[in-house]
């Protein structure tokens, strides 16, 4: 703990640690290994303050998959789904998408595919844990050493879904029938073992997915990528500049609005967290270089030059 400069070096779920022995009941952390993958956020407004934060919060480490769940209701949302899917590619692990719900759902075929051409390369499953639909195929991923994480909405089945992997009985709670909204069943994130090998963690439903400074767009956006090398100017920002292959793909109907507006709306949080980051670091240094003047002065008050 005192060797640590920031929240994100703490231990969180998925992290192997080196521990001494318990004396007298509790073990201690002497010190946490590398992780090789590391789901993280920037860190939740402080809704006292008002004030957002550049800090990053790690969820979990060391995972293989993320399974990004999503319900065939009202929570089917690109906006939510493309901001989930940047940060598990920046992870260094796998995406999956699962729909959940598909009892409920008339058309999940055609769900499914469409959300498929948004999901930049990642596996699509569309799922019902009460039936048994496509369950088999989210049991493939497992096998032992294997660990997966589950984020996304509360509501959207993630702990019905745990239960039926792990065969648990936690409690789950019904979403809202006026808007389809979830209410918190899962307060605090925990790994489970498979009874087939692997490991699964379940964590809480989140309401902010904030995007770090560093956060890197290639992998959830590959189309506007591909077309943006292909722009007059190297610098384009894709909003007005004449030639831009981006704006010529929208026009002519080879790029979707919503996925270009997304994609727009995400450049510019980046922009802004980068601005706020420098800004911060700036102040940081200032702040050092005042102590540190602070420091000389007092020496120099007891040893004279």
């Amino acid at each position: 703990m005192h060797e640590s400069e920031n929240y994100s070096e703490f231990p969180v779920v998925g992290d192997w640690v080196l521990a001494k022995p318990p004396v007298g009941g509790t073990a201690v952390i002497v010190r946490r290994l590398e992780r090789r993958s590391e789901l993280s956020r920037r860190r939740p407004i402080d809704r006292n303050s008002l004030r957002t934060s550049t800090e990053r919060q790690v969820l979990a480490s060391n995972l293989d998959y993320v399974f990004i769940v999503m319900s065939l209701n009202q929570d089917l949302n690109s906006s939510r789904l493309e901001r989930l899917l940047t940060i598990v590619w920046n992870s260094g692990a796998t995406p999956v998408v699962l729909l959940s719900k598909a009892d409920l759902c008339p058309d999940t075929d055609a769900k499914t595919n469409e959300i498929q051409t948004l999901a930049s390369g990642a596996n699509v499953h569309g799922f019902s844990s009460l039936q048994g639909q496509g369950m088999q195929a989210i049991r493939n991923y497992f096998k032992p050493g294997v660990t997966a994480c589950l984020i996304g909405s509360s509501g959207t089945g993630k702990t019905t879904l745990l239960n039926v992997l792990c065969g648990t009985q936690y409690k789950t709670l019904t979403i809202r029938e006026d808007d389809d909204k979830g209410r918190h069943a899962t307060t605090a994130r925990a790994l489970f073992f498979l009874p087939e090998g692997g490991m699964i963690i379940d964590t809480p439903g989140m309401r902010e997915i904030g995007l770090m400074d560093d956060s890197d767009l290639t992998a959830a956006f590959t189309d506007i990528v591909e077309l943006a090398g292909k722009c007059k100017f190297a610098d384009c920002t894709h909003r007005v500049e004449p030639d831009c292959a981006v704006l010529s793909a929208l026009a002519e109907g080879g790029l979707q609005q919503e996925h270009y507006t997304n994609y727009l709306k995400l450049c510019r949080e980046l922009e802004f967290q980068a601005s706020k980051s420098s800004i911060t670091k700036q102040q940081e240094t200032k702040k050092k270089q005042k102590q540190l003047g602070k420091l000389i002065k007092d020496y120099y008050k007891i040893k004279p030059k």
